[in-house]
């Protein structure tokens, strides 16, 4: 056995030679280094893909963020937005009720009655600022006999908004209405 074993390596068969003569370990450091460097990458892109989103427009979000049809559950729902100047109402062309003339308005009103009279939803959206304004429009939706109101209530850093863009959006119509 031991004549054989001799004999394999006279042959040129033995482990040394064939190490010394064939590439493969340059070709596996080669695709060791490969692997890390695809490692390397992924990792940047997981880490660095919400900022590139955050800098990024979306563009299917619109430019005031309730101008959207609004939906609570299947139904369509008239959307008010309480502010620091009183009331606006994307669906009726970002209309805007002064704070003082809440109460007096007779299209506001008559809107409203009309949404009674349908059986549609209304979503009051508050801003940090316009508690004085919802304040107003429940006491004119309780005169005109609107069952039920539904409230977001929105803070100044939009933590509501879980979505990197609707939070985005956020913040857009916050400055816009800061100005």
């Amino acid at each position: 056995m031991a004549d054989t074993m001799f004999d394999h390596e006279e042959a040129g068969d033995g482990p040394d030679e064939a190490d010394a003569g064939d590439p493969s370990g340059l070709q596996s450091s080669m695709a060791d280094l490969f692997f890390a460097l695809v490692g390397v990458v992924v990792f940047l892109l997981i880490t660095l893909l919400p900022a590139i989103q955050a800098k990024n427009p979306a563009a299917a979000m619109p430019d005031d963020l309730w101008a959207v049809e609004m939906t609570l559950g299947a139904e369509p729902a008239f959307v008010a937005v309480a502010g620091a100047d009183g009331l606006r109402l994307p669906a009726d062309g970002n209309r805007t009720v002064a704070l003082g003339a809440v109460l007096d308005d007779p299209a506001l009103a008559s809107t409203l009655s009309a949404l009674v009279a349908g059986g549609r939803n209304i979503l009051l959206v508050i801003e940090p600022d316009g508690s004085e304004a919802a304040f107003l429009f429940e006491a004119l939706t309780g005169a005109v006999g609107v069952a039920d109101i539904h409230q977001v209530r929105m803070d100044t850093a939009c933590d509501f908004a879980r979505d990197i863009a609707l939070r985005r959006a956020c913040l857009a119509s916050r400055r816009r209405g800061a100005t």
